[in-house]
């Protein structure tokens, strides 16, 4: 008897529909939609979204156009296969085909996150050569009645980015300053194209949920969400950051408290973040603000094996 052929692996925008519908029943709390898979397929061609297989047997993965420490060569990966289908011929013909991708388009090591409870697939990636490297947790905030309004102190402005233009180029400022400070290996300092690529498809909404706290036109924090194409009702927390020298002041809990006003007049109910374990800080930020946390979330890095 013949062997049955390898699934046809599909991508691109062939592949995006059945990405999410797969992505979702993995994990029910699946943001992205068709719309959000094109986001995450980007305009860069070392990004792409892949399907391998169809119907409920299918697997599915994305190379996100974001880089991994803001290396040319390195990329995140997400990935998805339901349970059961870790051995199948649909599960391996995808892994060969991110490699191969990733081969033909420059990229030695993908990262990816992982929640620990996802046994199967931590198996499924160590055998394939990825490590662990560090773990986060993962909080999130139900917003089940509108929450009061939000008073800064006095001698600081708790304004929104679109109300201050002109503090954005401050806010790269406070991230270049801050984002090195985040435990974890090697956080990436977003750029400002970065950042106006994600105002402008509405990623980040510069005259809602992005607020800045000033201090005599100095800004001190800020704090960014993350929208999702395919769910209004959820968003997370991408950044938030404050100078080394406003420190202490509780400014950090003071724009999460302003987001988490602003996310509800927006239809969000559900805020989430990630935290490194080692981030004692923003843990008792989120802490004192009722996050509920879930399960661990495992940092994993897969590095191509010399040739």
């Amino acid at each position: 008897m013949m062997p049955d052929p390898a699934p046809v692996v599909r991508r691109g925008p062939e592949a995006w529909d059945d990405a999410a519908r797969i992505a979702r029943a993995w994990d029910p709390e699946e943001v992205a939609d068709a719309r959000g898979f094109a986001r995450r397929a980007g305009r860069n061609p070392g990004s792409t979204v892949l399907v391998a297989g169809a119907g409920s047997g299918a697997v599915g993965a994305a190379l996100g156009p974001i880089l991994a420490w803001n290396e040319p060569s390195g990329r995140w990966l997400s990935l998805w296969i339901p349970a059961g289908l870790h051995a199948t011929a649909q599960a391996r013909a995808l892994w060969r085909e991110i490699v191969a991708h990733g081969a033909g388009h420059g990229v030695s090591h993908l990262r990816m996150q992982m929640p620990v409870d996802r046994g199967a697939d931590m198996a499924y990636l160590a055998a394939r050569g990825f490590v662990e490297i560090e773990r986060s947790q993962r909080v999130s905030l139900r917003i089940d009645v509108e929450p009061p309004p939000v008073v800064a102190p006095e001698g600081l402005e708790l304004i929104t980015l679109a109300a201050r233009p002109e503090l954005f180029g401050q806010i790269l400022e406070v991230d270049r300053e801050a984002i090195p400070d985040i435990p974890g290996d090697g956080a990436d300092v977003p750029s400002a194209a970065y950042w106006r690529a994600r105002l402008d498809d509405g990623t980040y909404r510069a005259s809602t949920t992005v607020f800045v706290v000033d201090e005599d036109g100095r800004a001190l924090a800020y704090a960014v969400l993350h929208h999702h194409a395919g769910r209004d009702d959820v968003a997370d927390h991408d950044f938030t950051a404050t100078r080394r020298d406003a420190r202490g002041r509780g400014l950090a809990a003071l724009v999460k408290r302003a987001q988490a006003r602003a996310a509800w007049a927006e239809g969000v109910r559900v805020l989430r973040a990630y935290n490194h374990l080692d981030n004692a800080a923003m843990r008792a930020v989120n802490d004192a603000l009722g996050y509920i946390r879930a399960s661990d979330t495992a940092s994993l890095r897969w590095d191509r094996p010399p040739a």
